[in-house]
């Protein structure tokens, strides 16, 4: 399943109209990848992390949570540096409160006289110095301006890398390559090779310090329903050269997205994490890299798992989405349980419509529809009636030969059942298996009343029904001016069950009158002789871009329709429509 392989990245204070056009695309996001740590001793830059929040989804899933960041130096002028005189006041030491690299060193002195040809030139010198217990110490020269020539053919000029530029009034610019350290001492010399330099007794004033400063002892932290969990940290200067670092949080981001998907106001633009960058040092901190892949969940079904029953007639199969929203794809997880009966051949299928006219069968009235039973391998099983009582009612069904066109004699013993008040629909009257020889055999079908009055209705098919008013010892046409010459609905079922099933039931998923899925279970396995299951089934396009043509905010349902001739347990175990956050085509506000 494919994830949004995408991000959003912006300052926790961004207002709701940047926000809103971040999410719209309308700003560039590379804009708002560097955090800035501007001040000199660092400090924090609170960011969020986050999906765009779509409307009336019930879960997020999150499959990768991820940030790459690198140190990025900037030029920055401190003050938190001290000075010291130099050993026999040749010089000043510089100490910094922290390592650091100096880049620019603002100098004060005034220059000696020239020194004779024979002793080499003045030069400014940086020396290393160490922090001690008895204070500063100077070390070896690192720098010097200028520098001197190499001391052989296979070594590099020596001293070299920094320069110095007079900037008038004693003053002058010295420029290093990004020294590393805590502590330097800076001196005049003169000499004509670095190994014969002499210090002079020269002061010398620092105007200025700035450093090429990186990040200092970062952290970076997820504010959680818990407090700050740490994600990474760095205890000492992370350097560009350090590379590119790699933090990972993608269980935390789950549990926390999850959490705020539920408290998430309706005006709310996006679904954030709130991650905080702190350094005890200025420079920046790239985002080479964000990551938060994940995808929203919609449980179309509203009590999962839910078990619907079919057998031989339409069940209505509800999914509720939210409207406008364009779905990226489906996951249903579906088993059905066979009962091993099924509409046989000579029945029908129901009509589409609901039924409003049939005959009334009462007390006095018996009611018979004839009917076909194909095959000789099974046995009837059950017959079905489209039956209403409007008071409570005890109905009774016969299975009767055909003779000369009426119902005859008996077949096995009558049917009872009790139907409520206000009952309307299909009605089971599991008989006695009863087998026939030939491959098609016509029957009739009476239905008669012992307690109350019941409405059988109807079909659109032409085809007579009979009425007797004398308990069946003789039978007429209904007076066609109550009714029309319609079939009444019934349906026959046989038992298959001694045979295996070789494949999964054929149900088919409709949309009114047309089917928008010919055999919901085809690629099912079997679980047993009369138990299959599909993992993963994905509606098709059809059905899904409903949603997005629906007007509005709110949920909406779409009201399909499942057949299957099979009498079919069909539990619907789990249920979900996902949705790319970048890609459902839905910003509200």
């Amino acid at each position: 399943m494919a994830f949004a392989a995408n991000a959003l990245f912006y300052p926790v204070s961004f207002a709701r109209a940047d926000l809103i056009d971040l999410v719209r695309g309308a700003i560039d996001p590379a804009v708002l990848d560097t955090v800035e740590f501007a001040a000199e001793d660092g400090g924090e830059s609170i960011r969020q992390l986050a999906l765009p929040r779509l409307p009336g989804m019930d879960e997020v899933e999150v499959q990768q949570a991820q940030f790459q960041i690198q140190s990025i130096s900037r030029e920055m002028e401190i003050s938190t540096y001290t000075v010291q005189q130099g050993p026999a006041n040749q010089g000043v030491f510089l100490s910094l409160a922290q390592p650091g690299r100096v880049k620019k060193i603002e100098v004060e002195y005034t220059p000696p006289p020239a020194p004779p040809p024979d002793q080499g030139a003045l030069h400014v010198v940086v020396r290393a110095a160490q922090k001690g217990a008895a204070g500063l110490q100077a070390g070896v020269p690192l720098l010097a301006a200028s520098d001197f020539d190499p001391p052989g053919g296979m070594f590099p000029r020596a001293l070299s890398g920094m320069t110095s530029t007079a900037i008038g009034g004693n003053r002058f610019l010295l420029r290093l390559p990004s020294v590393l350290g805590e502590a330097w001492l800076i001196q005049l010399a003169i000499g004509k090779s670095a190994v014969d330099l002499a210090p002079q007794a020269v002061p010398i004033t620092i105007r200025s310090v700035t450093l090429d400063a990186v990040p200092d002892k970062v952290a970076v932290t997820l504010s959680t329903t818990n407090g700050e969990t740490p994600l990474w940290s760095n205890p000492q200067l992370l350097l560009p050269s350090s590379g590119v670092q790699d933090i990972s949080f993608t269980p935390l981001a789950q549990k926390e997205l999850a959490a705020a998907l539920k408290t998430a106001g309706n005006d709310a633009v996006t679904l954030p994490l709130t991650v905080k960058f702190t350094s005890a040092s200025g420079g920046a901190l790239g985002i080479v890299s964000k990551r938060l892949q994940g995808r929203y969940v919609v449980r179309p079904v509203e009590a999962a798992p839910t078990t619907i029953k079919l057998a031989g007639a339409r069940a209505t199969f509800s999914l509720s989405a939210p409207a406008g929203l364009t779905p990226q794809s489906s996951s249903f997880r579906i088993v059905a349980r066979c009962k091993g009966w099924e509409l046989n051949g000579g029945s029908t299928e129901p009509p589409l419509d609901d039924p409003s006219a049939g005959l009334r069968v009462t007390q006095s009235i018996a009611v018979a529809q004839s009917t076909v039973f194909e095959g000789s391998a099974f046995p009837l099983a059950n017959v079905r009636l489209f039956l209403a009582a409007p008071v409570a009612a005890e109905a009774v069904v016969e299975l009767h030969e055909d003779a000369a066109g009426a119902p005859a004699a008996i077949i096995g013993k009558p049917v009872v059942k009790q139907l409520e008040g206000d009952f309307r629909g299909w009605l089971d009257f599991e008989c006695q298996p009863v087998s026939f020889t030939q491959a098609a055999t016509k029957l009739w079908v009476v239905a008669r009343v012992t307690k109350g009055e019941v409405f059988w209705f109807a079909s659109n098919a032409q085809e007579a029904s009979l009425i007797s008013l004398n308990k069946g010892v003789s039978w007429g046409a209904p007076d066609p001016g109550l009714t029309g010459a319609s079939a009444l609905l019934l349906q026959l079922f046989h038992d298959r069950s001694s045979e295996p099933m070789s494949r999964a039931p054929i149900i088919r998923i409709e949309s009114g009158p047309a089917p928008v899925v010919a055999d919901l279970m085809q690629d099912a396995a079997a679980l047993s002789a009369k138990e299959f299951a599909v993992d993963g089934y994905a509606l098709p396009e059809t059905v899904l871009s409903f949603y997005s043509r629906q007007a509005g905010a709110a949920r909406v349902e779409q009201k399909l329709q499942l057949f299957s001739r099979s009498v079919v347990d069909l539990r619907i175990e789990t249920a979900a429509i996902f949705y790319d956050p970048f890609a459902a085509g839905a910003l509200r506000g």
